[in-house]
Formats: structure tokens, sequence, C-alpha cells
């Protein structure tokens, strides 16, 4: 495990992961913005998936709702497989609002995960000319402890694709 602090940190590790990937990239946010940071990842997923990695990506559609007719079109264009946690309807508010999938969670090849506070957005990193400075924290994993984020991952994306993505051994590297 590496503590990450900060969007400095955790932003050139998420990448440098993301370029290495070779057989699947499983992403799931609470805030996805539309932003340097937002689109660097996207195009990298982008490429990933045109050299045949799978990539499946879960937003939250209140938290993320700014990508939802930008960049959502472009991944499913593209062949990411895409889908909104728990559709946002207005006549629902009144009794599901506080129903959100506030996670932040990246797991590649099934064994690399990312996970903690960080959203992806450009005020997550103080390098940038931000107005205020924000201070949160990231973990990296490596090893067996990432198959927990990877089943947390599969059951969120069967809630939300009606899929039934099921827990695979391509799923689960065993030789680290």
């Amino acid at each position: 495990v590496r503590l990450l602090k900060n969007g400095e940190e955790k932003f050139p590790n998420l990448l440098e992961a993301i370029r290495h990937a070779t057989h699947h990239i499983h992403i799931e946010y609470y805030i996805y913005e539309y932003d340097d940071i937002g689109t660097e990842i996207i195009e990298l997923l982008i490429q990933k998936a045109k050299e045949g990695v799978e990539v499946r990506l879960i937003y939250d559609d209140f938290g993320s709702r700014s990508i939802r007719k930008t960049i959502v079109p472009k991944l499913k264009k593209s062949g990411i497989k895409v889908f909104a946690f728990y559709k946002f309807k207005l006549f629902r508010v009144a009794n599901r609002l506080n129903y959100r999938n506030h996670r932040k969670i990246v797991i590649i090849d099934g064994e690399t995960a990312f996970m903690g506070g960080i959203n992806i957005s450009d005020k997550y990193d103080n390098s940038k000319q931000n107005k205020l400075y924000w201070r949160d924290t990231h973990l990296k994993i490596k090893g067996e402890a990432v198959w927990s984020l990877q089943n947390i991952f599969i059951a969120d994306w069967n809630f939300c694709s009606g899929e039934n993505l099921g827990v695979e051994a391509m799923f689960f590297k065993r030789d680290f």
C-alpha cells in the first residue's frame, strides 16, 4: 500500500498505471469532471480500449452530471462500457437523493487498485492555479488486497448495468 497525498501525487500514479494496463480497467467515481485531468484520463482510456483493453466506467449520475452529454457518448462510441450509478430523475428526488455512490475506485488488471477520497477533478491538484488548497488522501494498492475492491466493483457493475459480470479468475491476478 502506498499513501498518495492530493491530486499531485495521485494523478501521475493513476495515469502511469492506466498506461500499463493489458487486460482490463475498472473505474468508479462519484465526481468526474470534464477538465484537464478528466480529459487526459478519458483520452488514455480510449487509447487503451483501442489496444484491446476492456474498460468499464461507473459514474454517479448526480455527482458527475456534467459528463452525461459530453464524455459518456464519446466513451461509448469508443467501445468503452459506461453506466451511471442509479440514474438521477427529478421525480425520484424526494425519496432517493441520498442513494448515491461516493466511491472512488480504480482496478487495473486485477493487481493494482486506487481508492480514497480524491475524485477526478483539477481542484484536487494543488500544482494547478486553484483558488483553494485541497487536502485529501488516496491509496495505491497492489496484491491480493485489490480483490476486495474488484468484488465491490463487480457488484456495482452488475447493479448499474443489469449485466451479470462474473467473479472470474481473469479479474483476480494471482501471480504477483
